[in-house]
């Protein structure tokens, strides 16, 4: 009472506390939006008053209370200062019993009957005892001088707060410009309205509802000084077990604001909440499919002043808490159409590959494009500043990882517009989305366009434990009971692509914050099966009822789907059903599939970087925590295909010190190795798992997500190989697609492949190949090359040239053993030169070597070439 006194503030809440977790050392927390912070307020009873006491919902009251008491302040969170010593909670994070700590406890309570001795006893747990006696005694003799000023909420508030505290109207207190209701009469100050029953809803009587049973339609003047209408809807309970549901839609001047779809008696209220501060009419209405027993009512209908104070920062937490989201400087005045999309740093090829794909297509040019990022660098906020985008700022409250798109469910409280499309980054736009943004005018306000999930699987139970890991009984803790009833709904959607009103997309945030468990049902597998977000948001739409599906072409998955390119011109032939594709999602193991169509968008190939966007950051730092068991040196030879990595990993399997395997994505269980899923994550999971095995592996530059998580693996070495004779490289691999021999190796020999042979040819192939093909293998490696060289920067890295293993190969593999921290012994090769000479093998060589002549690409035989050809290759730092 000191510290609100002295702050002179109608709500106090320390902004620090501390935490148990079973160790010695006590832990830190933060009060912050999401997060436990309840039992640290203190409030003057005016203001419980003002701000209308507890809401009448039995979940999450005590947050739904103290949003309203921030809502009355016109703040979104209010924190002070506190000094170590003066902390005085200590949250119970772990305990034996599963009621009494955060995280669960080690068992059940004892329930058997019998006498309880009740008495005050010293705290039992050891650890949390000796922690809280040090807290007191350091609190005892520390110094009674505050360190702290005042926080600007002090300013913000004004001194004289209790003078200018009065209870938000109530719309049953209001006058009503028009009414009509399905039966009975318009019930007010908690009547409903006929058979002198009462509002009651989750067992409560509610003093301030609006009863109107539907189809229903009550019109206000809206009250001048407010700019928000706040309600919560639900079915009254006598309507429990009946075959009834309802539509609630808020009406500002006759245009929907608002609406909470596909009620049902016993569902837990769902709010809405709209802006109305320019409005002159307020209209409630309700509709219903089945007119008996819909007894539909508005709980607490009141006006509010919503908008937070100029000199407080507008932030607010998403409704699957991944983030604090910032609100960014826009008209306030609603755009027509917002295209969002999601970014995390390190992932800006794929947002300068949307951004323009876009721009080049997307015929959407009056769209406010709004770009959310978990982290920036001077590349995104470069490309946001380039394409004319708006940022939007997110502290992250988990790991990023996938389910952090999940802020895109939120646009419509993050950026005022009429229509929102929200995509993943991973997606280029090939045709006019025009078309699609008009149609959604067809579609009542509720609706929320959407592409079926490409796997095809026929009803969301399937997909609950086929691709989401859970059951019939996770998902009552998830949503509640009435949730099992979605479980055959037939639409089971891709979240990369939606198109929804403003109204539809704050019913899916709402109804999504209303699920009790949804948070913790997510974290519970984050890292195994980090895509569970989407199954929420599948499940909010079949309980809303208000999914459109739309044709493939708006979502074209390459997880499950192909395309036919023109090899000419790079164009996709591929149609859904003869529609042209609009939208190509590089989904799941679609994501390094047909470069050369995502190519065509890149202006800047130094922002290139073919990585999921928002990858699974928690996934990584596992993977360093398994590596730190791993055995020494780690190394990684990273090369591309025909530069001679065989022939360097066979000689390092000699050494009586190093373990080495082969191409470990491509062929995993030669070396005993599980599956490789075609995925970051599955990636991640197979060289995880190969250090504990071997010291080194082959990867190939091909593999641009395994690079990435290359890079962001610590104490890792990388011997990165290249091969000067591009063309001899060239006509290497022609040579072995077309004859499916890799490698040769003598006969018994182990050479880390199984698709060897053990005979090389005996004469030189005549192969004609093109300039063009040239050019395109040149442009292709120079990519693939700079993209590995800036992932693996932060790495130590050692350049090796396919001629130094050739010519030189005594001091190359010295050298490279030098690097490795190894014993230097001597090495022989044991793969053998598979072919001949480009100059032999390609029978318009001489056109070729023309072409190319005095360029850093000349092909002529090494003894003609100029003198930079011949001088060692440098490394690249």
């Amino acid at each position: 009472m000191q510290e609100i006194a002295a702050f002179e503030t109608p709500l106090y809440r320390p902004y620090e506390y501390w935490a148990y977790w079973g160790d010695a050392q006590l832990h830190h927390n933060q009060a912050i939006p999401g997060w436990i912070s309840h039992p640290l307020v203190t409030f003057y009873r005016e203001l419980w008053e003002a701000s209308g006491g507890y809401p009448h919902i039995t979940l999450n009251e005590d947050s739904g209370l103290f949003r309203k008491m921030h809502e009355f302040l016109g703040s979104d969170w209010l924190t002070y200062p506190i000094e170590r010593a003066d902390r005085y909670m200590i949250m119970r994070c772990a305990s034996l019993y599963s009621h009494t700590s955060i995280a669960g406890g080690k068992r059940p309570p004892n329930t058997s009957p019998g006498t309880i001795e009740i008495s005050p006893r010293p705290i039992q747990d050891r650890l949390l005892r000796h922690a809280a006696e040090g807290i007191i005694e350091q609190h005892s003799s520390a110094s009674k001088t505050s360190s702290f000023k005042p926080s600007p909420a002090q300013e913000m508030l004004g001194k004289g707060w209790l003078e200018s505290v009065r209870t938000r109207p109530h719309l049953d207190d209001r006058p009503i410009e028009s009414q009509s209701v399905g039966f009975g009469a318009l019930g007010r100050h908690g009547r409903l309205g006929y058979d002198g029953k009462q509002v009651i809803v989750g067992g409560k009587h509610v003093r301030h509802a609006l009863s109107a049973h539907a189809p229903s339609d009550v019109k206000f003047r809206v009250d001048e000084g407010y700019d928000g209408f706040d309600t919560y809807v639900a079915i009254n309970d006598d309507a429990i077990g009946k075959a009834t549901s309802a539509d609630f839609f808020v009406l500002v001047d006759g245009e929907i604001k608002g609406c909470a779809t596909n009620v049902i008696p016993g569902d837990p209220p769902r709010r809405i909440f709209v802006d109305v501060e320019k409005g002159q009419t307020l209209e409630l209405r309700t509709q219903t499919r089945r007119w008996s027993h819909c007894h539909s009512v508005w709980l607490e209908p009141t006006y509010c002043c919503s908008k937070p104070n100029a000199q407080q920062q507008r932030t607010f937490i998403d409704c699957l808490r991944r983030a604090e989201v910032s609100q960014p400087e826009v008209p306030e005045q609603e755009v027509d159409l917002c295209i969002s999309t999601v970014v995390s740093p390190g992932y800006e090829g794929w947002l300068q590959t949307f951004l323009e794909s876009l721009r080049v297509n997307g015929a959407c040019k009056d769209a406010l494009i709004a770009v959310v990022c978990f982290g920036t660098n001077s590349k995104i906020d470069l490309l946001i500043q380039q394409y004319g985008a708006i940022k939007v700022s997110c502290k992250s409250l988990v790991n990023v990882n996938m389910t952090s798109k999940s802020v895109l469910y939120s646009m419509g409280k993050i950026v005022p517009a009429k229509k929102y499309l929200c995509f993943d980054t991973d997606m280029v736009v090939l045709g006019s989305l025009r078309e699609v943004v008009a149609s959604l005018d067809l579609f009542c306000k509720s609706s929320v366009l959407i592409c079926r999930d490409a796997a095809n699987i026929s009803k969301l139970g399937h997909a609950l434990t086929g691709l989401y890991g859970s059951d019939r009984d996770s998902l009552k803790s998830l949503a509640g009971p009435s949730a099992v009833r979605c479980l055959d709904f037939p639409l089971v959607v891709n979240d990369g692509f939606f198109l929804a009103s403003r109204p539809a997309l704050n019913s899916v945030d709402e109804l999504i914050r209303s699920f009790p468990g949804a948070v913790d049902w997510i974290e519970e597998k984050s890292q195994a099966i980090p895509w569970r977000n989407q199954f929420v948001f599948n499940l909010a739409l079949a309980k809303l009822g208000t999914a459109v599906e739309i044709d493939q072409s708006m979502n074209w998955q390459l997880n499950h789907r192909s395309l036919e390119l023109d090899g000419e011109t790079g164009t996709v032939r591929t149609t859904s059903m003869g529609t042209p594709l609009k939208v190509i999602h590089f989904n799941g193991g679609g994501r390094n599939r047909y470069p050369i169509l995502r190519e065509q968008f890149h202006r800047d190939s130094h922002l290139e970087s073919p990585s999921q966007a928002c990858m699974a950051t928690s996934t990584v730092r596992r993977a360093q925590s398994k590596n730190a068991e791993c055995r020494e040196p780690r190394f990684v030879i990273c090369s591309s295909l025909r530069t001679g990595s065989h022939m360097l990993a066979t000689a390092f399997d000699q050494h009586p010190k190093l373990k080495v395997a082969g191409e470990i994505l491509v062929r995993p269980k030669l070396f005993g190795l599980g599956e490789n899923k075609n995925s970051p994550e599955g990636e991640l999971l197979v060289i995880n798992e190969s250090f504990q095995k071997f010291n080194g592996c082959i990867i190939h530059r091909q593999h641009l997500g395994a690079i990435q998580h290359l890079g962001e693996m610590p104490d890792l070495k990388i011997i990165f190989l290249r091969r000067r004779n591009w063309l001899a490289q060239l006509v290497s691999e022609i040579r072995a697609h077309q004859t499916n021999v890799w490698h040769v190796a003598p006969e018994g020999v182990n050479y880390l492949s199984n698709d060897g042979s053990s005979k090389p040819e005996q004469s030189p192939p005549q192969l004609t190949i093109s300039v063009k093909r040239c050019i395109q293998f040149l442009q292709d490696q120079n990519r693939l090359d700079l993209l590995a060289l800036k992932h693996l920067s932060g790495c130590a890295r050692l350049t090796v040239a396919y001629e130094d293993l050739q010519w030189n190969w005594k001091e190359a593999i010295q050298e490279a053993l030098q690097f490795l921290e190894i014993d230097e012994v001597p090495l022989a090769p044991v793969t053998l030169k598979q072919g001949f000479p480009a100059y032999q093998s390609v029978a318009n060589y001489d056109e070729i070597a023309h072409f190319f002549s005095n360029t850093r690409w000349d092909v002529r035989p090494v003894d003609q070439m100029s003198k930079w050809a011949r001088e060692p290759l440098k490394t690249v730092q």
